[in-house]
């Protein structure tokens, strides 16, 4: 069979696609390469970044995979839209379809919920026989070990090129923040890679800048005692999500720049502890912050503030608050999202419970608009105050 598997685009508030010109784009996504590594071999296979690439919907092909995130369901719909018309069999796969099973399924011939690896074969097999069921549904796989390698040739040759390319180490997360979806898809035990098959990985990177993508690069535990020495002859230059706990402890930080780690995101989410509260994250003390950022700062690694707005009523107080954080501490660059229910959370099943009303126009939930309103502040004042916090900070 012909299989071609897409990465999706956006949808602008105007219905259009967003794409771009350019030639070189930040990361490079995981999970439409890494499907690809799961297919059997005997298959003419093709992958697309639809953020880069026209789609040529009358190309020959007989199954299209789409794997998409909740802000990028809208544009996967129209996708597969365009294909089922010409006769084409469509699955739909990821975080959306998983939660949202039922709505996916209305638009697509096909539905993988959860993990791919024990449902992708057996969906390209009855695709093959004429016989695909709606929805496939996996356990959890108890081991990640002996799990193929992305595809990362299937963008080679292509007009873009990335600037950071994808690893990853391991799945889940024994925290359970309020807005993060990860516990609900991957579990809330952490299962680690093994390192043998990290580094295989790490011999096909297509370059030397590398995003390592697991939430929080702490929770490989011990096992990075052995993985940053065996990283460190491939000379990356590697960006990672960590945590304050993690750039607390002194020795793991020296293993870890010697292995290439030379920018971190650090996901602060609030400078108010009752907002962390709220979030579930009151596990991260603030007065611990200083000592986190200093230690990274000591070892020239570059500090992004994750954080999120919205979490309760915003003011100019409350960004004024947050610009003397981020000023005091220097931070270096600001990743800044408004608080969103995304499908899967427990701030989604909280806000269904109590009857908040909240948008299901999932083209605002990239980031950048708020899905929700509090008594006394609209979302036009929302937007206004994001973006001054967002245009403040890079004015410092």
């Amino acid at each position: 069979m012909k299989i071609k598997i897409i990465s999706p685009s956006w949808l602008d508030r105007n219905g259009r696609v967003i794409r771009t010109k350019s030639r070189l784009g930040k990361f490079l996504n995981l999970s439409f390469i890494y499907v690809a590594g799961l297919t059997p071999a005997g298959h003419e296979l093709s992958g697309a970044d639809d953020f880069f690439e026209d789609l040529d919907y009358d190309e020959p092909v007989d199954l299209v995979g789409i794997t998409a995130m909740t802000s990028q369901a809208p544009r996967a719909y129209q996708i597969a839209a365009e294909y089922r018309k010409r006769g084409v069999k469509v699955v739909m796969g990821g975080f959306h379809a998983s939660f949202c099973a039922e709505e996916a399924g209305a638009h697509v011939d096909a539905v993988v919920v959860g993990e791919a690896e024990q449902t992708w074969a057996q969906v390209i097999k009855d695709a093959e026989a004429g016989v695909l069921k709606k929805v496939y549904r996996a356990e959890l796989l108890q081991s990640l070990e002996g799990l193929p390698s992305p595809r990362y040739d299937l963008v080679e040759g292509k007009r873009q090129r990335y600037l950071y390319y994808p690893l990853w180490l391991g799945r889940g997360c024994p925290r359970d923040c309020k807005f993060c979806s990860v516990t609900a898809f991957y579990g809330n035990r952490y299962r680690s890679r093994p390192v043998k098959d990290v580094l295989r990985d790490a011999e096909l990177m297509p370059g030397k800048k590398v995003f390592i993508i697991d939430d929080n690069l702490g929770a490989y535990g011990d096992r990075l005692d052995e993985l940053f020495p065996a990283l460190a002859p491939f000379k990356f230059r590697i960006l990672a999500q960590v945590d304050t706990r993690f750039a607390r402890n002194e020795k793991l930080l020296d293993l870890a720049r010697e292995a290439g780690l030379e920018g971190v995101y650090v996901g602060f989410e609030s400078v108010f502890p009752d907002r962390l509260k709220d979030l579930g994250k009151e596990w991260m003390r603030l007065e611990t912050v200083g000592q986190a950022i200093k230690n990274l700062q000591q070892r020239g690694i570059v500090i992004g503030a994750s954080l999120i707005f919205g979490i309760g009523p915003e003011s100019e107080d409350t960004v004024k608050r947050t610009l003397d954080f981020l000023t005091k501490w220097k931070i270096d660059t600001l990743a800044l999202y408004f608080y969103s229910p995304l499908p899967g959370t427990a701030l989604f099943k909280e806000m269904v419970e109590k009857g908040v009303e909240f948008s299901r126009d999932w083209n605002q939930y990239e980031g950048r608009f708020p899905t929700f309103s509090y008594e006394g502040v609209s979302g036009e004042e929302m937007e206004k105050l994001y973006w001054s916090l967002d245009h403040g900070f890079y004015r410092i």
